[in-house]
């Protein structure tokens, strides 16, 4: 399958609606399970984008998630964090819900915080 250029979780009115892929060449695809793909539009009001990354459940992660991070080398306390898009340097990062501490989830295209170390909490619309 052709590599798409960006990926979104859809929501319509604070609900989760589905899945959407676009592409340079080819029309945008659309999934209500991320598994079956075809180009029948969703409706949807917002959208967030892939962050590039999957947690250990190999779920992938979007813009507005909540993540559970173990930040010892003990297995709690975790902490919660919310992954954020930042313009300005074209990059996600992480900010802790508690504190609004920021984290960044790269260094170039080097991925700092590894899969095993996220657990998928939910979205924050």
């Amino acid at each position: 399958m052709t590599q798409f250029n960006y990926w979104y979780r859809l929501f319509y009115k604070d609900k989760f609606v589905g899945f959407m892929k676009v592409f340079d060449t080819k029309p945008e695809l659309f999934s209500i399970d991320n598994y079956g793909w075809n180009t029948t539009p969703i409706l949807f009001d917002k959208r967030f984008r892939w962050a590039g990354v999957y947690d250990r459940n190999n779920l992938p992660l979007f813009e507005n998630d909540i993540v559970a991070i173990r930040t010892t080398l003990n297995p709690h306390p975790k902490k919660n964090y919310k992954l954020i898009y930042d313009n300005s340097i074209d990059q996600f990062n992480l900010i802790d819900c508690e504190t609004q501490e920021h984290l960044a989830l790269f260094a170039g295209n080097l991925q700092l915080i590894q899969k095993q170390e996220m657990t998928f909490i939910g979205t924050a619309i």
